[in-house]
């Protein structure tokens, strides 16, 4: 009994500590990586005029696509964009991991599962509001393998988006 009690109490500590660290999680969408284009279940609605966003996308490549995928955040005006992949704390070699460098995943074949951090940083005094895409194009064909709408403003005010 002991024993459990203490593993419980060290890994609620290591939680809380690792929350410290990670980046605040604005708002998740989920999408499909195709040939076609892709698909998302909903755009990201968040309200206008934050300092920082921070999205989550998780995305799973569904055959017969296979290849690499840049990384794109359009639309104006222009924001700040960091993009950081998401990495076990501990890899057991369970799942095969694409590698991720300077915005392009490599690699990726079917049933490849991914996620990528995006923060958003509008200029200093600069009002973020608008519609924006963060969008991943075939790296050989250019054309686009998923797009994630992302609203900043309108009917975000009065959504759950966060």
């Amino acid at each position: 009994m002991m024993k459990r009690l203490l593993v419980l109490v060290v890994a609620i500590g290591l939680s809380l500590a690792a929350a410290h660290y990670r980046f605040g999680d604005s708002a998740h969408a989920i999408g499909l990586i195709t040939r076609d284009g892709g698909k998302v279940r909903h755009p990201i609605h968040l309200p206008a005029g934050e300092d920082a966003y921070t999205l989550i996308l998780t995305a799973t490549v569904i055959p017969p696509w296979r290849g690499s995928a840049r990384v794109v955040v359009e639309g104006s005006p222009e924001l700040g964009v960091s993009l950081h992949p998401s990495r076990p704390a501990l890899n057991l070699g369970l799942r095969r991991r694409p590698r991720f460098e300077d915005g392009v995943y490599h690699d990726l074949r079917p049933g490849d599962r991914l996620a990528l951090w995006v923060r958003l940083l509008p200029g200093r005094g600069e009002r973020a509001e608008g519609r924006y895409s963060v969008n991943f194009y075939d790296v050989q064909r250019q054309d686009p393998v998923l797009e994630v709408p992302v609203i900043l403003g309108d009917q975000a005010e009065a959504s759950h988006g966060h």
